[in-house]
């Protein structure tokens, strides 16, 4: 016995030794990787999570410096003096722009790994596979430079969900006048803008009218970038229409517009000569695999991806159009499936419940409910609740009357798309962009009318007491959203600086104002005691320091400003 335990002792020890030794052999191990990673160069692990934005595509500080310096590869040299047997269109002109793009977008690093720019392209590449035949289609009936079937690169990468800093949007990047003008939809059902399919169809009309317009195909792409109305007056202030010469004329164009073509030309002429560059040959037969459904207005999308199998995500993958997850209610419209997935799409619609409002929860009218005020608690604009309710919408709301507001199956949830899917991130930054340009254009405007020049110790409290305006009106006035906005040397718009007049009018305006204190009866609403004493049911929140959804209880003292 004596011995036995001996050994069982000896046995611990010796296992305790093992795992000793095998924790410090895996904290060297994981100490080894964590050294390899630090001494990864910073560009390459960048190139693996690269995000698809337009933002990415343009050459920054880093970029021109890094495709300035070293010479070209053999291979790069050898697909540079090359021709190709493919039929394109437009001449190469290779300037300093062409050769950086050019350099950018198929560089290496001194081991071998794509930098940036190239791992970028190659993702872009990845990223276009399933679209290039359709658009080659395109581009050939219409008779047009098969280079353009490579412009998405320079716009967006291919990226159906790109939003660029001026509010574009999609694969062909359109804004919102110019999407709408050349036949898409963008409204708060849908933005096709987001679908690659029409809005091909949508930039070939629109490159054709741009040609037909400058009968040059460099001024063509120079208006698609910066809008036809710019190169217009661009051609009419240089005198001249040809592009490279309008390029050397100072500022007239825009560092991106000057850039635009070059950019092109570098993309085509790495698109001739992929194999040299050791890129992924394009399979011009590629067939996505997708068949067409029809669906009838108001269908229930969410479900109907459910019921294919679908999650929503792989859904608006496929349908990057759709903003809600029901369809507009007044046409019909398509969606994309796999073939496999369309019959189960098909026997859906034929059921029951994918009837028009399937999506769409009933809401009895209150006493006080008004067009605006259920707009705003259910954050659906007036208009659409008017067109869903056509038969309402010319009378006042009565209560009792039961009206269709846009909602999930189940729930009274706005069919916003649900949280963190590429629809809502696409939503949200399309929101950014157009606030950020509202206010661009607010400030552009302020700067012209300008009649205040920012001292030091100014802020925007002391500007708007001294000039008797609200600080919210002087920010708004000048598209600033805070007052840490505010710079010595800046030139402000004051609303009715130096009108006495005016100031006068206001003083005796406000000296008029009296308060009155409405008290609640039963039934009463902050909407309906506002439309009874004739002013803004956001001024009586204010003023009494109350919440959108406050309850008002019979009995509650309500103050009210009245002049």
């Amino acid at each position: 016995m004596q011995i036995v335990t001996r050994k069982t002792a000896t046995n611990r020890k010796l296992s305790n030794s093992l795992k000793c030794i095998t924790f410090l052999c895996l904290a060297l191990f994981l100490s080894a990787c964590s050294a390899n990673m630090r001494q990864t160069p910073a560009s390459f692990p960048k190139a693996q999570k690269q995000e698809r934005s337009p933002a990415s595509i343009e050459l920054s500080e880093g970029d021109e410096a890094e495709a300035a310096k070293g010479a070209l590869t053999a291979d790069q040299e050898r697909a540079l003096g090359s021709e190709s047997d493919i039929r394109f269109d437009l001449d190469q002109r290779e300037t300093e722009e062409f050769i950086k793009y050019f350099k950018l977008y198929t560089a290496r690093d001194e081991n071998g790994q794509p930098m940036r720019g190239r791992a970028a392209f190659e993702k872009w590449l990845a990223d276009a596979a399933p679209y290039l035949p359709y658009i080659r289609q395109v581009i050939r009936e219409r008779g047009l430079p098969e280079d353009l079937i490579f412009l998405p690169f320079a716009e967006s990468g291919f990226n159906n969900w790109a939003v660029s800093r001026a509010g574009a949007v999609g694969m062909w990047q359109f804004m919102p006048f110019t999407a709408r003008k050349n036949g898409l939809k963008v409204d708060w059902w849908i933005d096709e803008r987001r679908d690659p399919y029409k809005a091909t169809v949508a930039a070939v009309d629109y490159l054709t009218r741009l040609y037909e317009m400058f009968g040059d195909w460099y001024l063509a792409l120079a208006a698609y970038n910066a809008g036809e109305g710019k190169i217009s007056r661009v051609i009419q202030k240089t005198g001249s229409s040809d592009y490279y010469e309008i390029c050397k004329a100072g500022d007239a164009l825009k560092a991106e517009t000057r850039h635009y073509v070059p950019k092109i030309l570098a993309i085509c002429k790495i698109v001739r000569n992929l194999d040299t560059l050791g890129f992924a040959p394009i399979d011009w037969n590629a067939d996505p695999g997708l068949q067409e459904v029809k669906v009838k207005g108001g269908t229930d999308l969410m479900a109907l991806s459910k019921t294919c199998g679908l999650s929503w995500e792989d859904f608006e993958e496929l349908n990057p159009a759709f903003r809600r997850t029901v369809s507009p209610p007044e046409y019909e419209s398509s969606i994309r499936l796999p073939a496999a997935k369309a019959p189960y799409a098909m026997a859906y619609l034929g059921k029951p419940e994918s009837r028009p409002f399937a999506g769409y929860a009933k809401y009895e009218v209150r006493s006080g409910d008004s067009w605006w005020s259920i707009s705003r608690r259910h954050e659906v604009p007036i208009p659409v609740l008017r067109k869903i309710n056509a038969e309402l919408a010319a009378s006042t709301l009565q209560p009792g009357q039961e009206i269709m507001i846009p909602a999930q199956s189940r729930n009274d949830a706005t069919v916003a798309a649900p949280s963190g899917t590429r629809t809502a991130q696409a939503e949200a930054r399309s929101a950014a962009a157009e606030s950020d340009g509202k206010a661009a254009k607010t400030r552009s405007l302020a700067a012209k009318r300008a009649n205040y020049t920012v001292k030091s110790g100014d802020s925007v409290w002391s500007i708007a007491r001294r000039y008797e305006v609200s600080v919210d009106t002087l920010l708004a006035s000048n598209g600033m959203k805070t007052g840490k906005d505010l710079r010595v040397g800046q030139k402000l718009y004051i609303p009715a600086v130096g009108e006495a007049e005016t100031r006068a009018q206001q003083t005796k305006a406000r000296s008029a104002l009296k308060d009155v204190t409405h008290r609640v009866q039963s039934g009463d609403t902050i909407w309906n005691i506002a439309r009874r004493y004739k002013v803004d049911p956001k001024t009586i929140l204010g003023y009494n320091n109350l919440d959108r959804d406050a309850v008002l209880q019979p009995g509650q003292e309500i103050r009210i400003r009245l002049e």
